[in-house]
């Protein structure tokens, strides 16, 4: 098979088509597609000519939110691994492909463009970090990492690079197993979401989830026969922990914006949660973000609050009840307060979009006659098999 160089986009597993509608939208001249089988978490950015591969992708890595992490893949191998019957054959086989994969990185005019991808203040790359996610086959044939790791070292040696382990600043080769596709891929050096945040919660919503499941919101909103565009769009997380989903609103809000055709200064952004912890995190991420009052964060249990200016999207992750032990009881009590208080509080046409891996919980508290399930995605997140629902308001128009 020929190699050739193309982004690899890491957005979780699940989110696929956000992230190809993302970069479809923002870079129409490339070619966005879902990466090495279905939910496989990756989506390949290839340029139409690969001559002029570096130049065309420049923009996407500081652009896109759909992203987790960022690779550009260096080389990739067809690996018939139940060809490779003895750990003598498995090992030349690698060595061949180390052995493409840092030809290509020796190359003086493709090693400085990938440097400066990696670190524009560099021309050149002269060492590597190589890291492993080890195939099945090799463990099957008692091959460690370490191992892996000696062999790509022996190769970047023989073409004058040099391997580092565990050192800032380093370029981190990532050698990942694709089924029979084993790729190299250089690791750019991008915020997940590129959403700068300064406090996360472990079981906090990725951003790239945030972004998708926003994304699904303001396509329902630019669909609807119902929903009326105004001077503002308002979002409203009830349940916004350390701000992830509100603060990608507002960082996002161009684009956002261009999907209801409105200007970004007139999306309202508004968070609650009765988590004073949580509250200060959001607060000093706003702040850090350049956010300032455009986001606002009010201290109380989402029931009793009545907004001032109804909501166009709801958007939220309610409480899986798993890192955090909660009741089924309590927890069907809050979803379902949650659904209620969606329908006082958003305008005719409004829609709700949760994340949730409780599909029990969620189908015994929607409103049939209130919420219209528009759609469901599969997603996985923090190794959870969970569903984005998308449900908007029935209201006749």
């Amino acid at each position: 098979m020929r190699s050739r160089l193309k982004l690899l986009v890491s957005c979780g597993q699940g989110l696929e088509p956000a992230c190809v509608q993302e970069i479809s939208t923002l870079f129409p001249a490339l070619q966005a597609t879902p990466g090495y089988g279905r939910r496989s978490g990756f989506v390949e950015v290839n340029s139409t000519d690969e001559a002029t591969f570096f130049e065309d992708v420049a923009g996407v890595p500081s652009s896109i939110h759909c992203q987790e992490k960022i690779y550009v893949a260096v080389h990739e191998k067809e690996m018939q691994w139940h060809l490779f019957t003895t750990k003598d054959i498995l090992e030349r086989k690698l060595e061949d492909f180390f052995d493409e994969t840092f030809k290509k990185l020796a190359n003086p005019v493709l090693n400085g463009k990938l440097a400066g991808m990696v670190n524009p203040s560099e021309t050149s790359i002269t060492c590597v970090e190589i890291a492993t996610l080890l195939p099945k086959a090799l463990a099957e044939r008692h091959l460690t990492q370490s191992q892996l790791q000696a062999i790509g070292n022996r190769k970047a040696k023989s073409r004058g690079i040099e391997m580092i382990l565990k050192q800032k600043d380093v370029p981190r080769l990532l050698v990942r197993a694709f089924g029979d596709i084993l790729v190299a891929l250089l690791q750019l050096p991008v915020r997940p979401g590129n959403l700068p945040l300064t406090k996360v919660h472990p079981t906090g919503l990725f951003p790239s989830f945030a972004f998708a499941m926003l994304q699904e919101a303001f396509e329902l909103l630019s669909v609807s026969q119902v929903w009326q565009r105004g001077e503002a769009v308002h979002v409203v997380d009830p349940m916004c922990g350390a701000g992830t989903i509100p603060l990608m609103a507002w960082t996002a809000r161009e684009y956002l914006g261009q999907m209801v055709d409105v200007e970004p200064g007139s999306l309202l952004v508004s968070g609650i949660d009765t988590d004073e912890v949580f509250l200060a995190m959001a607060t000093e991420n706003a702040s850090a973000l350049g956010a300032g009052e455009s986001v606002s964060f009010m201290s109380s249990d989402f029931s009793p609050v009545n907004l001032d200016s109804p909501a166009d999207a709801i958007v939220c992750q309610p409480p899986y009840g798993y890192s955090i032990a909660i009741p089924d009881a309590s927890l069907e009590s809050m979803h379902a307060d949650l659904f209620d208080w969606a329908a006082r509080n958003t305008r005719a046409g409004g829609v709700i979009i949760v994340i949730s891996p409780r599909k029990d919980i969620i189908s015994r508290v929607v409103q049939q006659d209130t919420w219209l399930l528009v759609r469901s995605s599969r997603v996985r997140q923090h190794s959870l098999e969970c569903k984005i629902y998308a449900y908007r308001r029935l209201d006749t128009p």
